[in-house]
C-alpha cells in the first residue's frame, strides 16, 4: 500500500493523513506561522489564499506541500522548529515509515524501492540537504520563462536638456509603450530631448556581443510621475517581435523572504539578471525593498517574483540603521501603484 505521504494527490480520507492535519493545526495555528514554514520548507504559496481557516489553510499547504515534492521536507522542518516538539514523534515516525510491500513486493529479499538509497530524512548526516532555512531550487522552467520575457526588457540612451546623456532601462508595456522611472526621463528643466531603445543588446554565453535593434521614441509622448517615480515614452517604430508586453497586473503581494528577480541594463552595460541573495527584506504600501544587486542604468527595471510577475518598478537603493549597523537595499515601486499612477494619467 502506498504510503500516507506518497497518494497523489494528499489522500486527506486516510486516517493518518487526517491525524497529521490535525495536529499541525493544533501546534500551529497562525497563517503567520503556517506561512513561514512553508516559505523555510521551499513550498510556493503564491495561489493559496493565506487568510481562511487554519484548517483550510493547512490542508491546501500540505495537498501543495505534496504536489511539489516538499511534503517531507516542510514535516522536518515543522518537526525541527522549537513550538513542534510535542508532535516531533509523530512527524519523525510518518518520515521514518517505509511500507514493506514497496521494499519487497515478491518476498525475494531484493529490494525495488527506487529510494532505498537515500539517507533517512530524519538523520541529522547525510548526502545533501538544503543548507539556508529557505530552499532556493525552483523548477529548471524558471529559467525558460525568464528567458522568454527577457526579449521585453532594454536599455535606454536618454539626452537630456543638458544635452548630456544617460543611461537606464525599460520595458514594453503595451503595443508601443516603454514603461522606466521618472528620473530616467526627466530632469529639474523637463523631460528628455531624444530617447533611444536598444532591444537584444547582450551577450552570447561564450561572451560574444550579440547584434542589436536600436529603435527612436518620442520625446513629445513622455508622461511621468515624480511621486511613484514611473514614466512612459511611446516607440516611433515598429519594436521586435520577440518583445511581448509585460502585463503589470495579477501577481499575488509581495512579502518579506520572497525572492525577487531583476533583469537589467547595470551602468548601460549588456543585460544582466540579478538573482543571487534576492531576499525580500521589506514590503509597504508604497514600496518593496530587497536585496538583489542592481548599478547605475538599472532604473526602470522590472522587479519580478518567482512565478516572473512584475510586482515592482526598480528606482533606486537605500540604507537603515538597524542595532547600531548600517544595512544596504535597492526598493522598487510597488506595481499596484504605478498601474494606478498610468491609469489615473490615461495611459493604460
Amino acid at each position: 500500500m502506498t504510503h500516507a505521504l506518497d497518494t497523489y494527490p494528499l489522500d486527506f480520507s486516510r486516517p493518518e493523513v487526517q491525524a497529521l492535519r490535525n495536529q499541525l493545526v493544533a501546534t500551529f495555528d497562525s497563517p503567520a506561522t503556517i506561512q513561514y514554514l512553508a516559505k523555510s520548507s521551499g513550498v510556493q504559496t503564491a495561489f493559496i489564499d493565506m487568510s481562511g481557516p487554519v484548517a483550510i489553510l493547512w490542508q491546501a499547504v500540505l495537498d501543495s506541500a505534496r504536489k511539489q515534492d516538499r511534503l517531507r521536507v516542510l514535516l522536518s522542518t515543522a518537526a525541527q522548529d522549537p513550538n513542534g516538539a510535542a508532535i516531533k514523534p509523530l512527524l519523525m515516525q510518518l518520515l521514518r515509515e517505509t511500507p514493506a510491500a514497496a521494499t519487497d513486493p515478491d518476498g525475494s529479499g531484493v529490494s525495488t524501492d527506487v529510494t532505498a538509497w537515500k539517507i533517512d530524512p530524519a538523520d541529522p548526516g547525510g548526502l545533501e540537504r538544503t543548507i539556508e532555512a529557505q530552499s532556493s531550487l525552483l523548477d529548471v522552467s524558471f529559467l525558460e520563462r525568464g528567458i522568454e520575457l527577457s526579449p521585453s526588457i532594454c536599455k535606454l540612451l536618454v539626452t537630456l536638456n543638458d544635452a548630456k546623456r544617460y543611461y537606464g532601462t525599460a520595458f514594453r508595456i503595451g503595443p508601443d509603450l516603454l514603461l522606466t522611472n521618472h528620473h530616467v526621463l526627466f530632469d529639474d528643466v523637463g523631460p528628455a530631448t531624444a530617447v533611444e531603445a536598444w532591444w537584444g543588446y547582450e551577450l552570447a554565453f561564450g561572451g560574444a556581443a550579440r547584434e542589436y535593434t536600436v529603435v527612436a521614441c518620442s520625446p513629445e509622448s513622455i508622461v511621468g510621475r515624480v511621486d511613484h517615480d514611473w514614466a512612459i515614452v511611446r516607440a516611433a517604430g515598429p519594436l521586435p517581435d520577440s518583445a511581448q508586453p509585460i502585463p503589470l497586473t495579477g501577481a499575488p503581494a509581495p512579502k518579506v523572504l520572497d525572492r525577487v528577480y531583476i533583469i537589467q541594463h547595470p551602468q548601460g552595460r549588456e543585460k544582466k539578471i540579478g538573482m543571487i541573495h534576492n531576499v525580500v527584506d521589506g514590503v509597504t504600501d508604497q514600496v518593496i525593498q530587497y536585496r538583489t544587486d542592481t548599478e547605475g542604468g538599472s532604473s526602470g527595471s522590472p522587479v519580478f517574483d518567482e512565478q516572473w510577475q512584475v510586482v515592482g518598478l526598480h528606482h533606486r537603493w537605500g540604507s537603515r540603521v538597524t542595532n547600531g549597523r548600517t544595512q544596504y537595499y535597492n526598493q522598487g515601486r510597488r506595481i499596484e501603484r504605478v498601474a494606478e499612477g498610468l491609469t489615473a494619467e490615461g495611459v493604460l
